[in-house]
């Protein structure tokens, strides 16, 4: 058996996942930072809510008192997995059936099996794994049906003691919050897309809200009090914040985003954010083998090109994305023509054009980055970015 204790009470409602990198962000006042990462993999908290009532009740408020402040085993509820075949006490094999792809099971962790109430339950240390099972150190003491949950398990403390609400006198609400004691390690990838050696984040935001987008600036006051107010821009150029919400649907998008987020690391990372916004309108047809983009009246030729305005993503109706720079920008008829740094590679009709973004060269501003599930399969979630000097990129 493990030395610490595990939680074995069902979970209900809400489930989050916080993880918290830690990262060290040296600006100039200039504009140019510096990022040093602090952390190999982010401290991570598990948050539920479940009602217990009862026996059960009872038996959790004494199992808070005689363990709170020490070690538990937290379960990774939106990683559980059923079993897809019986599991039998005194069975030949430590080996279950059960599917672990894109779950967070690990050699070394432990796993829950939980039936159904808080005192029927196995745990079991993993010492191999593959996509269709787990090998366990010790065969299981009771038996086990198909479709009963493993869950994987985190050794972890709780942030803060629990609070439970006196519903009635015998039935109460609690939200638990776990903070794990081990790093929970996941595959840093931040997708296929790159353009100047960097990640694109190609992850579309979700129609749940409006994405906010602000042309801030580096600003230095001076104010005696008695005269003027002289300010400064002291970097001279628009560093945009920008938040977008997502929603996850499918273990596929949701891993595919925690590795998004695992290489980004918090504030660390830097990549290429595009505004998803119809910010050119293209009214003549791509050629191939031109570097020319006729667009419509935006005004970018009446001033010098700014650094984060001059990058964009080009995306057809047909799925093809190209990522260009802007080299030049002038008026030609009741439109502009922008010159760009490599030709277009495709011939295109302009109404094939579905939508051209710009393109900021971005960090995260948050080392904290929110799960919420709906279910095990649903996420709901948002990215804050802060754009950065792209000089020399």
């Amino acid at each position: 058996m493990p030395d610490a204790v595990p939680w074995t009470f069902s979970a209900g409602g809400a489930t989050s996942e916080r993880l918290e990198w830690l990262t060290d962000v040296l600006p100039a006042h200039t504009g140019p930072e510096q990022h040093r990462r602090l952390r190999e993999a982010p401290r991570m908290v598990i948050s539920f809510d479940t009602v217990e009532s009862g026996d059960s009740r009872r038996a959790m408020e004494t199992l808070l008192i005689a363990n709170g402040a020490d070690g538990w085993l937290a379960p990774l509820w939106p990683d559980a997995s059923p079993l897809t075949s019986d599991w039998m006490a005194g069975s030949p094999g430590n080996t279950l059936a059960v599917d672990t792809t894109l779950r967070r099971f690990a050699v070394g962790r432990w796993v829950l099996l939980l039936g159904a109430d808080h005192r029927t339950f196995d745990v079991g240390e993993v010492v191999s794994l593959s996509d269709g099972s787990l090998e366990l150190a010790e065969g299981p003491a009771s038996s086990w049906p198909a479709g009963t949950l493993v869950v994987p398990l985190v050794r972890a403390r709780f942030e803060a003691m629990p609070s439970l609400s006196r519903f009635t006198g015998d039935d109460a609400p609690v939200r638990v919050a776990f903070h794990s004691d081990e790093p929970v390690d996941w595959p840093e990838d931040p997708g296929a897309a790159e353009y100047r050696s960097l990640p694109v984040i190609e992850h579309r935001p979700s129609g749940m809200g409006d994405p906010s987008w602000t042309p801030e600036r580096q600003l230095n006051r001076v104010d005696a009090g008695s005269g003027p107010v002289t300010v400064y821009d002291t970097v001279g150029i628009a560093l945009p914040d920008w938040t977008a919400p997502y929603v996850l649907i499918g273990l596929p998008e949701i891993a595919a985003f925690r590795s998004l987020l695992y290489a980004l690391a918090g504030r660390w990372g830097m990549a290429w954010v595009p505004t998803w916004a119809n910010d050119l309108r293209v009214t003549a047809a791509l050629a191939s083998a031109s570097t020319l983009l006729d667009v419509a009246w935006t005004g970018l030729s009446e001033w010098p090109l700014q650094a984060n305005r001059r990058d964009i993503r080009i995306e057809l109706r047909n799925g093809a994305v190209l990522y260009r720079r802007v080299t030049a920008a002038a008026a030609h008829g009741a439109g502009e023509r922008l010159s760009l740094d490599a030709a277009h590679g495709v011939d295109a009709a302009s109404e094939d054009v579905l939508q051209v973004s710009f393109l900021m060269l971005a960090r995260q501003d948050t080392d904290v980055n929110l799960l919420r599930y709906w279910r095990h399969d649903v996420v709901e979630t948002e990215l804050r970015f802060k754009g950065v000097l792209d000089d020399g990129v």
